[in-house]
């Protein structure tokens, strides 16, 4: 692909790209440029992490990651089975890189010094660490697990007769998973929504005749084998098998890792694999090796390729066939109004008779996983009776669908019966609303009642009211609306009620809390039963003390407003900010101990409400916290920050003539 083929990228006003082109190489082309000029570092780190080289720029932290990402064959895949995929795709991909590779050759100056020319493997290998990313399970999650919300709702139930869809994802808003927004148009491909920088086709997002949102679910996607290693003297290792030994795979490899001094050393390491997989854990004089469904499936941007290609629910569904990406639930609805809802996975079957949230005996074929569960096998509702589906991170037995295709209950290693108290204020909403509007769409996905103070409230305010010690906090919470607003007074307080050891210790609160992560609440009851009810009275009201000291240790009255001390950051922009934890708006993150102060880190990374309509021209709301420009410089490094905070939303052009309307900027190619 070269200058000349009729690429235009129009900038509108908060500087999101408009693609348009006659192909969808074309189209592709210029979004690869549009990421370039809008991130290119982060873009070249993702692709050098997707080698197993993030070391060598971003330091010693990054080794061990690298360290996986070349245990479990990565970049060696990507290149060896590259040819597999369909000329269509491939043409895409290498129409994207070319993009990429020609803003650095006409930018120099804005290329990092350790800038490198992009191959078309390095995107198809970047598509395997995501999978190999959200591949984990409850032996090696990390408190920056993954949330989101989202919901669809079919045309009978809107006011307009559209389906309306909310997208909601809850990732870390400045870290290696955030969005990049983006149009692009060419040939077939007209699409809206949001990609993993580095990646050519949208996550999430709307092509005009289908919207689709994705949740995190659980599936159990990785187990742990251990191992029975033999290796006598001179000889290389083995392992046990049924009764006889396998050869173990050896490799070495060498890394580069950068120090804080700049200096770059080379370190080495020996990788032992088994046909599990690489052995990359040891404990107690044990080993063990990994496995990992979607390891090696390069065909996870064909599906999302497909995906994004969909024109109704059923060619949607089609396009999840494969179960080539490893997780989610998808929430989808059409320009004819109808809706589906699926929670996906490459999910392997596993043996009865062993236990695999622990780890399996790794020397007998009695533990092997079978075959993948086929789409026919997941959860799923299409065309609902009920109108709607919602996902927040819940089982799907909860989706708000009374006729799942395939109904609950699930096997555990499918999918958890565990609630979130999101998913319970989201079904309440969309349950009671018969004629939806975009509007409410808006309210409902925003929506910033403190759940935890919905189940809790009241059972503290009757634990502590009768007990002088804590007369003033009591007096300052029964004011209260129980809502996250900034300035909100009493929210705060309660805030760091939650936060206290004691309670957090006996509350099984569905919420992410300062750990900022989806603790799904596992309950067997029909509904919530608040726990503080059955509370010891006297610790509940010592963690209400212990709350009101914490902040007048840091000088804050107790009806200090909300957003004094909840804060969205970049830059020099300093805002107050809306929700919280735990609510539809989970807007969580670091504690600044020095003066008592949230900075953001976590929670809605994109927002965005679709209605669809039958002439293909969506009706579309959205916001980016962080936008999608890295330069600091640039006018829209943090413009949909004030957005974000306030939890609204900006119109998104769709047609050529609306984005010309508010164009910024405009680039040929």
């Amino acid at each position: 692909m070269r200058s000349g083929q009729n690429v235009t990228i129009i900038r509108d006003a908060y500087g999101v790209p408009h693609v348009f082109a006659d192909s969808e190489p074309g189209a592709l082309y210029g979004f690869g440029y549009a990421q370039a000029q809008d991130r290119l570092s982060a873009l070249l780190g993702h692709y050098l992490a997707s080698r197993g080289e993030a070391a060598s720029i971003l330091g010693a932290g990054y080794l061990e990651r690298d360290i996986a990402i070349r245990a479990y064959r990565l970049p060696e895949t990507a290149a060896k089975r590259y040819s597999e995929l369909s000329d269509e795709l491939r043409n895409g991909i290498e129409s994207f890189v070319a993009g990429i590779n020609r803003f650095q050759s006409d930018h120099s100056e804005k290329c990092p010094a350790w800038a490198f020319a992009v191959s078309p493997t390095d995107v198809v290998s970047l598509g395997l660490m995501y999978n190999l990313y959200f591949a984990t399970d409850h032996f090696e999650r990390s408190p920056a697990t993954f949330g989101s919300n989202g919901f669809a709702v079919a045309g009978e139930r809107t006011a307009s007769g559209n389906a309306i869809v909310s997208i909601d994802p809850h990732l870390a808003i400045d870290g290696a998973l955030r969005w990049y927004e983006g149009h692009v148009t060419g040939g077939a491909l007209n699409m809206y929504g949001v990609a993993f920088v580095g990646t050519p086709y949208m996550a999430m997002g709307t092509n005009g005749r289908i919207a689709w949102a994705n949740t995190v679910n659980a599936p159990d996607l990785s187990d742990l084998y251990e191992i029975r290693l033999r290796q006598d003297a001179g000889k290389p290792p083995v392992y046990e098998y049924d009764g006889g030994t396998r050869p173990c795979d050896v490799r070495k490899y060498s890394f580069s890792v950068r120090h804080g001094n700049g200096d770059i050393r080379t370190v080495g390491q020996t990788v032992v694999s088994t046909h599990h997989g690489p052995i990359l854990k040891e404990e107690n004089g044990k080993r063990y090796a990994i496995r990992k469904a979607g390891i090696g499936d390069v065909h996870v941007l064909t599906q999302v390729r497909e995906q994004c290609l969909a024109q109704n629910v059923d060619e949607y569904r089609a396009a999840l066939a494969g179960c080539h990406t490893v997780m989610f639930n998808h929430l989808f609805g059409d320009a004819t109004g109808s809706i589906g809802y699926i929670s996906a996975g490459s999910v392997p079957r596993r043996p009865d008779g062993f236990d695999f949230h622990a780890p399996v005996p790794g020397w007998t074929s009695a533990t092997e996983w079978g075959t993948t569960l086929t789409i026919d096998e997941l959860p799923q509702a299409i065309r609902p009776a009920s109108g709607f589906v919602q996902n927040c991170n819940d089982n799907p037995g909860y989706c708000g669908a009374d006729d799942m295709q395939v109904p609950p209950p699930y096997p555990d290693f499918l999918a958890p019966n565990v609630r979130t108290l999101r998913g319970d204020q989201m079904r309440e909403m969309l349950q009671t609303e018969a004629a939806l509007t975009p509007e409410h769409a808006r309210i409902f996905a925003t929506d910033c009642t403190d759940l935890n103070a919905k189940r809790e409230l009241d059972a503290l305010l009757r634990s502590a009211s009768e007990r002088r010690s804590v007369v003033d906090a009591v007096g300052v919470l029964a004011k209260w609306d129980g809502r996250l607003h900034s300035d909100s007074r009493g929210a705060a307080l309660f805030q760091v009620w939650l936060l206290q050891p004691w309670v957090q210790s006996r509350l099984k609160l569905g919420g992410y809390l300062m750990a900022h992560y989806a603790e799904t609440v596992p309950l067997a009851e029909a509904d919530f039963e608040s726990n503080a009810i059955v509370l010891n009275p006297i610790g509940a009201t010592e963690a209400l003390a212990d709350a009101a000291e914490w902040l007048r240790a840091y000088g804050y009255p107790l009806d200090v407003k909300w957003g004094d001390l909840h804060r969205l950051r970049r830059g020099n922009v300093d805002l107050p900010c809306d929700g919280g934890l735990d609510s539809l708006v989970p807007f969580g993150g670091r504690l600044n101990e020095a003066d008592g102060k949230t900075t953001v880190t976590f929670g809605t990374s994109f927002r965005s409400v679709v209605e669809l309509r039958p002439d293909g021209n969506p009706d579309i709301w959205a916001c980016l916290p962080w936008g999608n420009s890295d330069d600091p410089a640039s006018p829209h490094y943090a413009d949909q920050l004030p957005l974000a905070a306030r939890r609204e939303y900006r119109r998104v052009p769709w047609t050529r003539e609306a984005v010309r309307a508010e164009a910024t900027a405009e680039v040929r190619l």
